[in-house]
This record gives C-alpha cells, structure tokens and sequence, in this order.
C-alpha cells in the first residue's frame, strides 16, 4: 500500500502538522523495505542480519547528531528492555539540539558556508540563517525558494539568505551553475562556456537560465555610499585607515542584495554560435521544461516556484537521493550530482518510493530522514566488502563508512567536554543588535565615526611603539613589570575596546561570555564543529581529517593520511582526551574495580562492553593495579594510583586510535 493513495490521506495530513506517530512511522518505514528486499530477492542478494543494540546505538547517534553517545546515554540504552527503544531512541535524537548541529554540517558542505564570503563580507548571518531554519524545520521547498529570491539587508535578524548570493558575489552565472548542481544534481558548469560536450545543455541554454537572476546586485545603497564619499572628499583625499573604515562599513552595515527585476541577458563577446550573435539580449528561458511568469510577478519569483515545484522532475529525487546516501552511504543514484536525461536509478522503484515520499512530507526534512532510519534495511549490519559499482548496490544494509571528520571531532569532545551540545562559542543576535544601531546612522554622522576610528587606529600605534621602545631598554620581562609600561599596556588595552566597538568588528559575531562552571577549565575552541569557524583554519583538525575548504560543492572526503595518524598517536589524544579533568577520565574514576573500569573505557569509545576476547591482553591488569607491598600509608596509595592510571591511559589511547573508533559498522 502507497502512502499515495486515498486511504492514508489521513497520514499525510498528519505528517504536515505534527510529530509522527510510530505506526505511521513503521508504515511508510516499511513500504521503502518491502521495495529493497523485493529487488534483493530478484537480484539474488542476501539480506543482512539486524545490528545487535550497541552497533545500532552507536550508528544513530553518529547518523543523526553526529557524535558518540555517552557513558550514560549508552548504559541508558543498552540497559532498556521495551520493545519499542529503538524508536524511542530516534525520536528522542531527531528532537534534539545535536541534530541541529550535524544537519547544518550537511548544509555547510553543501552550501559552500564561509565565516567570511569571498575574502570580504561576513557569512556569519548566512551560517546562523541555515541553522535557525534547520531547528525550525523549515521545508526544504521553502528553504530553496527563500534562497532563490532572497534580497535586502545583508546583515538585518533574519535576512541571512542573502547570503546565497555574497557567496557568490559579482559572478552570477558561477551562482546559477551552482544552483542547478545542489538542487537539480545537473552540471551546466561546462555550458557556461561552449556546448555542453557530454550532456544536451548548449552554451544559449545556460545563458537564457542564467538571464533569471543577472540582474541581482550584491552592493551597498550607491546614494548612501556617494554621499558618504563627497564628505570624506570635501576635507581631502581620506588616509588609508579612513579608507578601510569605510571599506569595511560598505562590505558589512551597508551591503545589500537586490533584485533589478530583468528577465534578459546580453550575449558576451566571445558567444560562437549561429544561434545568436554577442551583444545580443536573449530572454530567460528554463533548462528543463518551461516557466510562467504571472502578471506583476518578479522573473526570479517564477524562477524560484519552477525550481521547487514538485513537477520539476529532480528537485524532489535530487534531495531524496542527498539524504538517502547520507543516511544509508551510498545513493540509490550515483554519482549524487550528474544526472542526465539517461540518468536511471539501479533500482528505480526505490528511487520512486523516496522522491514520492518528499513529496508526501512536504520536504519536512527531518520527518523523512526519521523514516528512514526506522527502516529495517537501516537498522541491518552494514556492507564491510569493497564496492566496485556504487551505482548498483541493492542495499541489503547500510554501507560501512569512516567517520567524517565533523564525526571524529564531535566523537572526541564527547569524551572531553561535559554538556557539549549546549555549549556555544558565538551569538548572532549581538550582530544583529549593532546592525541595527548602525544601519539608522546619516552620512554625516559615519563619517565623522570614521574620523574617530581614525584617529583612535593612529594613537594605538603610537601606543605600540612607546611600548616597543620601553622593551628595548633592558630585560624584556623585567620592563613588563614597571608602572610605566603597565600604563602603557592599559591604554592599548583601552583603545583596542575603543577600536573594535567603533570600527564594525563587532559585526563578526560577538563570543559568548562563559561562566557556567560545566565548562571551567575547558580551552575556549573545544566546541562542537558547527561552532567552529566555517571552514575551520588550515592545520586545524576537522581540516586534517577532510573537512571540506568549502570552495566547491559537497568537497568533503573522509580519505586516510599520515597527518591525521600523527594527530591522534601523539597529539590530540594525550593532551585534550586524556587529562584528568575531561569526561572519560572523571568517569572511569568514579569505578574501583580494574574490571568495571575497561568496562567504562570500552563504553564510552566504542559504545560497547568489552568481549572476552578483548579482556586477555588486560589479563593481568587487577595484578597490575594491586598495592605494591613494599609500600604502605599514602606512598602506598599513590604509587597504586599512578599505576591506574597509566593502564587507563594506555587502553584509552588504544580503543581511540583503533580502526573501530574511526569507522561506522
């Protein structure tokens, strides 16, 4: 039975106002199930075996908040006798505050996310839009379509799509090839230039595509901006700190994105073909089908409602498919993004199952993906065995995969930081608050906060060198200890608050103060990686393991190298995971028993108890942590405890530099 047909209208209804209901749940859970194993059968593929509890637990809170869960979330679990736990468990996950977290790792891949849009305009409104319409579960036609005609204030509270277009600022047709890759899964990246030479698109095609948003403008309000430049004029050509101020307000309170309204676009001088001639306006047309422009309507509006509409033959496959893969491994179409006319699934009533199914939800994301994961063919052991043709997997299971590197580094502060979901690094709505203080300011009155800034950069520079010269007098250790060069310190330390509040950085995203005593003593930066500037600097870790530099789509790898083995074996682990204070450590000295402590340490890396298998190389850890009769009182005591200690440290060490750590079975 469809979720398409008469007689369950009444789920569809539910699934567009509410949670779902477990037997709505299991229905449509099981009707994608029924499709796989009936093309296993056929192909003659056996089914895999359902994963034992602690390889399922350890799956989900992976898939969908992208961490391990801990101790006590494991022992929760794993302790849980109801029938139902596993849908419990998802339902409980997929509410959650990490879901949000590890869907937005998804968009930022996706989406191309940066902290700072083209070396210039700051991403931060972009970033925190995409995560508020995530924990709002705005549907996903909904999201496209906000993006495709975003327009005003780059900066203003809830106007962060724009920053679909600063993404791509001042190259318009890149942002239209980019479109129709991350919502059709087609590459027109070649059109832009000659015919397509493996695909139908012709150069005039593209261009009549990319005639829909030609006309969108990311720029500040060019009367503001001359009006601005004539009273920095009138006084003389500005300094160099006045011109970067300006600068500086221009790319932040002042940028905008706006919409010229045009439907036409101008053949350029290089158009080689006998279609058209350059410098000849075309209009716009669609790739694919055709789109109606209503009366009083924006072309880029009807270019919106055409690329979302449920008729379009790929916007519901294309994300189905996305999701599909980030769920199971692989797509039921592959590669994810080069689809074409001939483009066929290998087994094309899954791929009809899940595209009719986005359909049926109202692109309620997290509504799908909670299906999915209630599916039997989810819940199965997954494929170890090599993959040769990923385009033809039958899906008896999900496919083993190594963590990504958003999933190690979540999965190792896990172990780190207590309450790691909660804890934020920076708050958008301080952002927003100074754009508003500042976007009501006349000309005159930026200017002549541009003339403080001015000043204010010149004496901290003085500052500077006062303070520089004082250290050149004598010992460099000793001269910081003088009244004069601490008064000297504090002036510097008052302009730079001066500086900074005058100068727009504020614009940046202010941090969030942190006094909760959950967090004391805890390096600032250990936060989740969707706190983490986007994308996180060269060297850092997520770096190291493949996170995605976020110049091309989806450019992600999850590939081995040296540097994330030395990472691992002689960094991270020791200096973050294994110190006294952390989450692991607190938690395994909470147990006395050599025994419950391997239990603990198995429990909180690997989501699993030990199997006797893995207790023999820790046969004789009880005789090693015994007290040493040659020492009584408190040298007793602590030479046992030092002893402990290192066992605990080395089996940590171990379970987190093994292959099970780094893969999802």
């Amino acid at each position: 039975m469809s979720l398409r047909t008469p007689c369950l209208i009444a789920l569809a209804c539910w699934l567009g106002c509410g949670p779902l209901a477990a037997v709505e749940v299991t229905a449509a859970a099981a009707r994608i199930d029924a499709v796989i194993e009936a093309d296993c059968s056929h192909h003659g593929v056996a089914l895999s075996r359902e994963a034992p509890d602690a390889v399922f637990l350890r799956r989900v809170y992976l898939d969908i908040i992208g961490r391990i869960p801990t101790v006590d979330e494991a022992t929760r679990f794993l302790s849980d006798s109801h029938s139902d736990r596993r849908h419990l468990l998802i339902e409980k996950l997929i509410a959650s505050d990490g879901y949000v977290h590890a869907q937005y790792g998804f968009w930022a891949d996706l989406l191309r996310l940066q902290t700072q849009l083209m070396g210039r305009y700051t991403g931060e409104p972009y970033i925190d839009w995409v995560k508020q319409a995530i924990r709002a579960d705005m549907p996903y036609d909904q999201f496209v379509t906000a993006l495709i005609t975003a327009q005003g204030p780059a900066l203003a509270a809830g106007n962060g799509a724009t920053g679909f277009y600063l993404r791509d600022a001042g190259m318009p047709q890149d942002n239209m090839s980019n479109t129709i890759q991350v919502f059709l899964g087609t590459r027109v990246a070649c059109a832009q230039c000659h015919n397509h030479p493996f695909d139908t698109w012709t150069r005039m095609q593209y261009l009549q595509m990319a005639a829909y948003t030609n006309s969108v403008k990311e720029q500040a309000d060019p009367a503001f901006v001359d009006a601005l430049k004539k009273l920095a004029n009138a006084e003389g050509k500005p300094s160099k700190d006045e011109a970067d101020a300006m600068r500086k307000w221009t790319d932040t309170v002042a940028q905008a994105v706006s919409d010229g309204g045009k439907d036409t676009i101008a053949l350029p001088k290089d158009y080689q073909y006998p279609d058209g001639k350059p410098g000849k306006t075309v209009k716009a047309h669609a790739l694919i089908g055709s789109i109606t422009t209503k009366s009083g309507q924006k072309p880029r509006d009807a270019y919106a409602a055409w690329l979302t509409s449920p008729d379009n033959p790929r916007f519901s496959v294309v994300i189905a498919n996305r999701l599909w893969k980030r769920v199971m491994g692989l797509g039921a179409i592959e590669p994810l993004d080069n689809f074409t006319d001939a483009t066929v699934a290998a087994n094309p009533a899954l791929m009809d199952e899940l595209a009719g199914l986005m359909k049926d939800v109202d692109y309620d994301l997290r509504k799908f993906q909670e299906i999915l994961y209630h599916t039997r063919t989810y819940q199965r052991i997954a494929t170890a065995a090599p993959i040769l043709e990923p385009g033809e997997y039958r899906f008896p299971g999900p496919v083993l995969r190594r963590l990504s590197a958003e999933q190690v580094w979540d999965s190792l502060l896990t172990l780190v930081v207590p309450d790691l979901d909660k804890r934020k690094l920076s708050d958008a709505a301080a952002m927003y608050a100074y754009y508003e203080e500042m976007s009501h300011r006349s000309p005159a009155d930026l200017w002549q906060q541009i003339k403080t800034v001015a000043a204010k950069l010149q004496e901290r520079l003085e500052v500077g060198d006062r303070m520089y010269a004082l250290e050149k007098t004598g010992d460099k250790d000793a001269v910081h200890k003088t009244p004069g060069f601490q008064q000297l310190r504090d002036q510097a330390q008052s302009l730079d608050r001066v500086i900074r509040d005058l100068s727009f950085d504020r614009l940046k995203g202010a941090q969030v103060p942190e006094s909760d005593e959950r967090w004391k003593g805890f390096r600032r930066d250990l936060v989740r990686a969707s706190e983490v500037s986007s994308p996180a600097p060269p060297g850092h870790f997520l770096r190291d393991f493949g996170q995605s530099d976020r110049l091309l789509i989806d450019n992600s790898n999850r590939n081995a190298a040296v540097t994330q083995a030395l990472t691992l074996l002689n960094g991270f682990v020791d200096q973050e995971v294994l110190q006294p204070k952390t989450v692991l450590m607190r938690t395994v000295a909470t147990v006395e028993d050599p025994a419950a402590k391997l239990r603990v340490l198995f429990l909180a890396i690997l989501t699993r108890e030990p199997t006797d298998a893995d207790r023999k190389p820790f046969a004789g850890w009880e005789a090693a942590t015994a007290p040493d009769p040659k020492l009584t009182g408190k040298a007793a005591a602590a030479a046992q405890a030092k002893q402990v200690d290192q066992l605990v440290r080395g089996v940590a060490w171990t379970l987190i530099n093994s292959r099970e750590f780094m893969f999802e079975r």
